[in-house]
């Protein structure tokens, strides 16, 4: 829908302006207000003061939009020249008329601007002001020539205003345009208050000097209390005794000239504080209501707040004669009326018992029964919850509260398997919802480490909140396979060096021997890894395929350097003389045919193939040795050949043969 806007309406007036014809941009709307009559704004019968008008349209789809605009009506000025509308003198030369300060201008009959204007001769005098808000009066005085003796100059007493007594003095000025009248003699006055005759008479106690005036306060008072307009006449009858048809009438207005018999409707004696607003209407419109809880014209209970206020219409009329009344009104407040429920549960919640600070009060909604709530009955959704409560003041309060029902999320855990082997590397573990906690045997934080699990059956738990804050749980069952207890036999703890390889024997077969010195694949050499520590591991692969390994930690025992010896040749011959083995460790012992101590004599060893040992026994009773192999050589069975026994010394020389090798002997 367009927005409304009202059209042909300003912000202020004054009391004396025309009617206006008012519209708005979307028409079909209804007109509300002080001084509206259908699509009129009078702004006479609105009444001076501020007043609030008001479009209210509803469109085809029984859309409703109202739109206000506070108008101002400003009360024209008030212009007084201290004279009545016509005044009779036998001179004009003192006369001023002054139009009272405050307005901001100022034109006379004769175009002049100022505040007061010189009396220059007998004639009508006017002034129009204009006050801040643009507001207009006009204000005339006829000044005449007077022909009588005797003249009204002025009423001093009574004048309009707001609220007039019902003992108000008469008060005139009286001036003496002839001769003199002297002391002791009478004055009479006759004069009329509506139709009601009077007398006045004055017994002058000094002369009354010609050309001057005198104040007279009449003897008898008048109620002028009543709510409306008073015409007065007077007429004046010198000392002589003649009248000197010198009269001067005037109007006096009680100003709240209308009964306003103010009283409040719609307005109750007592509120409860969440009682609806009330719309304020009294008898005479235009007026201002206040007090505490006003909003416009209407009174809302909840902004006044506990207690007793006093509420008070003002009316001020056109003549700004202010009228009031009031009337206390009780608002009782709410007690400390709440219950207590949490704005979420999750369904499989147990029910719960709603608690108030005030009881006798009924509670209603999904899932109530009595004063218990069962989320379960309730279902998922979002539900309002009820407790109503009626006071000892009758007063009904009733507060809701929204409560929502969650389904809770499915809770899953991810990164477990459902087999472990005891040995098995750890998982870490995923929970849906995030942000939960682990539990069970083998866990830590999010990790599950079978080595700390049991045997066989375990449950692993998870526990969290999901973002509704509901509570969800899961389990899995799990299941690690213990492991076999593995062990080889063939090593001690120490091992000498020139062991020859050392056959190891697995409790369970078919593993597999793993580490520097494995031969043949269940033989350990320990000369490979050498002096020193080394480890050597047995790695099996059960029917559940989980895999254990044990592992021997052993220290090679020896010598660092190898046992060595010098002087033994790899061939002798027999009669070869004795050597001096030497060996690069001392301390040991050889062994062998033809040694004696440290001495080989291929001579005692005799002919053929001789394994010679050195050996030792280290500090850490390891007996180590070496085994060099010699080959001592027999000597050749010589013969000569073509040799005779005796010959000629004439013969000539020859080769002799032997049958070893070939020499030539020349004889």
């Amino acid at each position: 829908m367009e927005d409304l806007t009202i059209e042909n309406l300003e912000n202020d007036y004054c009391e004396d302006a025309e009617k206006v014809t008012l519209s708005a941009n979307i028409d079909g709307g209804t007109f509300s207000g002080a001084g509206i009559n259908e699509d009129i704004f009078s702004i006479n019968n609105s009444g001076i003061g501020e007043h609030t008008i008001y479009y209210n349209y509803t469109d085809e789809n029984s859309c409703t939009q109202t739109i206000s605009q506070n108008v101002n009506v400003h009360q024209n000025p008030v212009v007084d020249l201290g004279y009545t509308t016509n005044v009779f003198t036998n001179t004009y030369a003192d006369i001023i008329l002054n139009a009272g300060a405050g307005f901001s201008s100022y034109e006379w009959q004769d175009g002049s601007n100022a505040q007061a204007f010189n009396v220059q001769n007998w004639g009508i005098y006017s002034v129009e002001v204009t006050d801040e808000n643009s507001c207009k009066s006009t204000a005339t005085v006829s000044i005449f020539q007077s022909n009588n003796d005797l003249g009204i100059k002025k009423i001093i007493s009574p004048v309009s205003k707001c609220e007039l007594s019902n003992s108000e003095n008469i008060i005139l000025e009286i001036e003496n345009c002839g001769e003199t009248i002297l002391v002791g003699e009478t004055i009479t006055i006759n004069y009329n208050i509506g139709a009601t005759p009077f007398v006045e008479v004055i017994t002058l106690e000094e002369d009354f000097l010609a050309y001057t005036s005198l104040t007279h306060t009449f003897s008898q008072t008048v109620d002028f209390s009543n709510f409306e307009s008073y015409n007065l006449a007077f007429s004046l009858a010198g000392g002589d005794g003649d009248f000197t048809n010198d009269t001067k009438n005037a109007v006096i207005k009680n100003l709240n000239f209308v009964d306003l018999n103010l009283d409040f409707e719609n307005l109750e004696d007592n509120y409860c504080i969440n009682s609806e607003n009330s719309l304020l209407t009294i008898n005479v419109e235009g007026g201002i209501f206040s007090g505490n809880g006003i909003n416009e014209n209407y009174f809302s209970p909840e902004l006044a707040g506990e207690g007793i206020h006093e509420i008070k219409y003002t009316y001020i009329n056109e003549n700004n004669c202010v009228s009031e009344v009031t009337k206390n009104v009780e608002v009782f407040d709410v007690p400390n009326f709440d219950f207590e429920i949490n704005d979420s549960y999750c369904m499989g919640s147990n029910p719960v018992v709603l608690n108030t600070f005030v009881e006798g009060g009924n509670f209603s909604g999904n899932g109530i029964n009595g004063n218990n709530f069962n989320p379960n009955v309730a279902g998922v959704g979002s539900h309002n919850i009820s407790y109503n409560y009626t006071d000892g003041n009758n007063c009904n309060y009733e507060i809701t509260k929204s409560v929502n029902i969650y389904e809770p999320l499915i809770a899953n855990i991810n990164g477990l398997n459902d087999v472990y082997c005891k040995n098995g590397e750890s998982s870490i573990l995923i929970g849906f919802p995030e942000n939960g906690s682990f539990s069970g045997n083998g866990i830590n934080g999010n990790v599950f480490d079978p080595n700390f699990a049991n045997d066989g059956e375990n449950i692993i738990y998870y526990n969290a909140t999901d973002f509704n804050g509901c509570a969800v749980n899961t389990t899995k069952n799990i299941f690690v396979n213990s492991l076999p207890n593995l062990d080889f036999s063939g090593l001690e703890g120490e091992i000498c060096i020139n062991y020859d390889k050392i056959l190891l024997n697995p409790n369970l077969e078919n593993g597999t021997f793993s580490g520097e010195g494995i031969i043949e694949n269940n033989f350990f050499n320990p000369k490979i890894p050498g002096l020193g520590n080394t480890s050597v591991n047995y790695t099996y692969k059960d029917e559940n395929n989980c895999v254990t390994q044990i592992t021997k930690e052993i220290e090679i025992l020896g010598v660092e350097n190898n046992l060595d010896f010098d002087g033994l040749e790899n061939e002798f011959c027999i009669d070869s003389e004795d050597v001096i083995l030497i060996p690069n460790i001392e301390n040991g012992n050889f062994e062998g045919e033809g040694i004696n101590e440290n001495i080989f004599s291929p001579t005692e060893a005799g002919v053929g193939s001789k394994n010679i040992t050195y050996s030792i026994n280290t500090e850490n009773n390891c007996l180590i040795s070496v085994t060099k192999n010699v080959i001592i050589h027999g000597l050749p069975s010589l013969e000569f050949k073509n040799l005779e026994d005796f010959y000629c010394v004439s013969e000539q020389g020859f080769i002799m043969n032997t049958n070893y090798m070939v020499q030539e002997l020349i004889l």
